[in-house]
């Protein structure tokens, strides 16, 4: 049975997930953090399927650090999720074969509940919760997790066309402005440094001098206004560099 406290804090969510909107990141980086919360998960994460690999999409605590990271899909409890569209838990990932134990050790997990999330009637990605401990979680934290899951999915049928490549897209981009968000550019960024030996690379960070003036003169809407047409002319210069080429 799940307590009064634990429902109470579902309904918050769901409350906060009404408040974001249509914006997916915002809403599955809202719920990895309150996962390690409503279930004391050591970590939270979001994976989606997208060319065979799931990708950390959101993720907090434990595995906050890894947000972007690609695993393979076939050799993963998250990719066999997805392929059963049924809930798996492992109590102990060193003694489980089903799961990528190199990836574990890496992030430090030694338990986890992988929940499908479905869209469209398939299943696209998974809500996993981790814990450092053996055999942590228990059938109500099941519970308590598929209650998170279908929030989850119900925002990604309404912040999405029923198209697969569309909700990866909404998932990895930043609402406002339409530019790639934090976790497709660790996604990238990952990518960019197991390539290093190739090529190199650099990061480029901007700041905005002034815009605290406008909000407080003009409110956060002229504020948002004003990101969103900066974001509009970051792209413009890029696109316009990559045509000179």
């Amino acid at each position: 049975m799940l307590s009064q406290e634990q429902l109470l804090k579902v309904i918050e969510i769901q409350t906060e997930i009404v408040k974001a909107g249509l914006d997916l990141g915002e809403v599955m980086a809202l719920v990895v953090e309150r996962t390690l919360d409503l279930i004391d998960a050591d970590g939270a994460v979001i994976e989606l399927a997208q060319e065979g690999d799931m990708v950390y999409a959101a993720a907090s605590g434990i595995a906050g650090p890894h947000l972007g990271l690609r695993l393979r899909q076939a050799n993963s409890l998250s990719g066999m999720c997805v392929e059963s569209g049924s809930i798996l838990r492992s109590d102990d990932t060193e003694q489980d074969a089903r799961v990528d134990q190199v990836a574990c050790r890496r992030i430090g997990l030694r338990s986890m509940i992988v929940m499908p999330l479905k869209h469209d009637s398939h299943t696209v990605g998974v809500l996993k919760a981790m814990s450092r401990q053996t055999a942590k979680f228990t059938d109500g934290d099941v519970k308590v997790l598929g209650l998170l899951s279908d929030l989850v999915a119900a925002a990604i049928y309404h912040a999405t066309k029923f198209d697969a490549e569309d909700l990866y897209r909404r998932a990895t981009q930043d609402g406002l402005t339409g530019l790639a968000n934090r976790s497709a550019f660790m996604e990238r960024l990952r990518g960019v440094v197991a390539e290093r030996e190739r090529r190199a690379a650099a990061v480029l960070m901007l700041d905005m001098d002034g815009l605290k003036q406008v909000n407080d003169n003009h409110g956060h809407r002229a504020g948002d206004a004003v990101i969103a047409e900066f974001g509009n002319r970051l792209l413009d210069e890029i696109t316009r560099a990559e045509i000179l080429k």
